[in-house]
């Protein structure tokens, strides 16, 4: 049912049964997004401002559009210039009681070495930063208050929360989709919408993601000396759009990092397993399994609902599934992290391979 009603957020027009199913749920919803919004404007409610730097890098939609690359790589740039950089998550979809401060990760080391406890994100996270704590809460200001305190913190990273108006933020980053954008522009549950469009007014900067793949990742090609290529007319047209918003506009594009195995960490090339069956539990996994078509080919693709907590069982049938096909299973960096305790536990699972994606954009221009 979910998976179907995320079809419908990207379908325009929108079927006449599901506009009578779910119009006035999303008039509801509208409702009150704007009545909570409005009560911030006139000071009804007040934002609390802590005493550290807040960047929030979300999204107006739900499902995948690239926040925590974005911010990840956002972390290390920083930490890299040696401030002293916290990230902060709602931890959703973990065990953990997230009402109070969980340390996921201090400078260090990862300290919750499972991410069905703190959450696929807050744990994918721990493992791509460096010299940056980790902590999940779904009080953000009670999350920044104890990075200052315990971490000295400058900066603090809120891995989404656009929506959430309690902690001040000093720069609201949107990532928004440049093939998808806002869907069909209607608000949960018609649409895909958290907020309004008119709430883009919030926003300091835009990031467009691209997520489709350009050249061959394994082309014998030295891509080095190759010119940039063209920005499309459909992103270019996006471009414009924000810019008469007056909001500056950064180009992210997801590329290739590399193809490794899940529970060795051995990187592959697509020639030495051309066949695949794909499985994921992302916002969008249509866009997942375009990628991962440039270098396979995928025979058979599984879907499971965004943040979904795998279990043996699903693996296992998975696996017979890319037995009987003379093929090999292959899923994303957030699912890899909550199936590793699985394969290491059972023998029987054929290898389970991974891509890794990284964000090409212009970091420092987005910071400051």
């Amino acid at each position: 049912m979910k998976q179907a009603v995320q079809k419908v957020h990207y379908t325009s027009p929108v079927p006449f049964l599901w506009s009578v199913l779910l119009g006035m749920p999303s008039l509801f919803y509208l409702v009150f997004i704007s009545l909570k919004n409005a009560f911030y404007k006139f000071g009804i409610l007040k934002s609390k401002k802590v005493n550290a730097k807040v960047i929030c890098v979300g999204n107006l939609t739900t499902g995948g559009v690239g926040k925590t690359p974005i911010t990840c790589a956002l972390a290390n740039y920083l930490a890299g210039q040696g401030k002293k950089v916290a990230i902060l998550s709602r931890g959703y979809g973990g065990k953990l009681d997230n009402k109070q401060v969980n340390v996921v990760k201090d400078y260090e080391k990862i300290l919750i070495e499972d991410a069905a406890l703190c959450g696929d994100e807050p744990y994918l996270i721990a493992q791509t930063t460096q010299n940056t704590p980790v902590l999940t809460c779904r009080d953000r200001v009670k999350a920044a208050e104890y990075a200052i305190e315990n971490f000295h913190s400058e900066i603090l990273l809120l891995d989404d929360g656009f929506s959430n108006r309690k902690i001040h933020k000093d720069i609201n980053i949107l990532a928004v989709d440049a093939r998808k954008k806002f869907g069909n522009s209607f608000v949960l549950p018609l649409g895909p919408l958290r907020e309004p469009i008119i709430e883009l007014k919030r926003a300091q900067k835009i990031v467009l993601v691209d997520k489709t793949p350009s050249r061959p990742p394994d082309s014998s090609i030295n891509t080095e000396y190759l010119e940039p290529e063209p920005i499309s007319p459909e992103i270019e047209k996006e471009i414009i759009y924000f810019e008469t918003k007056n909001l500056p506009v950064y180009l992210c594009k997801m590329i290739k990092d590399k193809y490794y195995n899940a529970l060795t960490q051995e990187e592959f090339t697509p020639e030495e397993l051309p066949r695949a069956v794909a499985f994921c539990a992302i916002g969008q996994p249509k866009q997942f399994y375009d990628y991962l078509r440039h270098d396979f080919n995928v025979i058979s693709t599984r879907d499971f609902d965004d943040h979904y907590l795998y279990e043996e069982k699903d693996i296992k049938k998975l696996s017979e599934e890319a037995r009987k096909l003379g093929a090999f299973l292959l899923t994303t960096e957030k699912d890899a992290v909550k199936i590793v305790p699985i394969l290491k536990q059972a023998n029987t699972i054929a290898p389970v391979l991974v891509l890794k994606l990284k964000p090409e954009l212009d970091i420092k221009g987005l910071v400051f």
